[in-house]
C-alpha cells in the first residue's frame, strides 16, 4: 500500500470503539457529511496522552458546533479504553480500537518496531475528498489546548 498524502482521499474504515461505557462499530461513513477529526496516540495510561484527549474531549461541543465530530485511536483494547476514560473521567467522543493496528498502517502512522501509533491528526472534510494531517515525533509532546478554536482546524479555505 502506498503512503497517504496531504490531499488524498482519506480511507474508509471499520473499527470498533467505546464511548460512555457502550461499545459501538465506528467508521468515517458513519458521519455523513461531518468533518472529522481522527487522531492517533501511542497508548493508554500513558504520560502525555491524558491532556491531548481530554483537552478534545472539552472542545467537542465547539466542534460539534462546527459541524465536526472527534475520534480518538490507539492499538489498545476495548477493555483498555473502557477502562482509560473512565478514568479520565469520561471522555465526548469515541475511543478507537485498532488492536489489529489495520487503521494505523492504512493512515501511515504505525511504529511497526514498537508496535504502536504514533501521535497524529488527520483534518478529513465533509466529502472525505481531502486529507490533511500534522504527525508528531514520539519524543515531541503536543497538547490540543493549541487549537484555541475549531476554526483553525477548519478554515474554509484550507480544503
Amino acid at each position: 500500500m502506498s503512503q497517504l498524502r496531504i490531499g488524498d482521499n482519506a480511507p474508509d474504515f471499520r473499527v470498533k470503539g467505546v464511548l460512555r461505557g457502550q461499545v459501538v462499530e465506528y467508521s468515517l461513513s458513519s458521519y455523513p457529511g461531518k468533518w472529522l477529526v481522527l487522531f492517533f496516540y501511542p497508548a493508554d495510561f500513558t504520560f502525555i496522552c491524558p491532556t491531548e484527549v481530554t483537552g478534545f474531549s472539552k472542545m467537542a461541543k465547539e466542534f460539534s458546533s462546527e459541524n465536526a465530530a472527534i475520534l480518538g485511536a490507539s492499538v489498545d483494547s476495548i477493555d483498555s479504553h473502557r477502562a482509560w476514560a473512565e478514568e479520565l473521567g469520561g471522555l465526548e467522543y469515541p475511543l478507537l480500537s485498532d488492536e489489529d493496528k489495520t487503521v494505523s498502517r492504512t493512515y501511515g502512522v504505525l511504529n511497526e518496531k514498537e508496535g504502536v501509533s504514533l501521535r497524529a491528526t488527520f483534518m478529513i472534510n465533509e466529502k472525505r475528498s481531502r486529507l490533511r494531517e500534522r504527525l508528531y515525533s514520539p519524543r515531541r509532546t503536543r497538547s490540543s489546548r493549541r487549537f484555541s478554536s475549531p476554526e483553525l482546524l477548519f478554515p474554509s479555505c484550507s480544503l
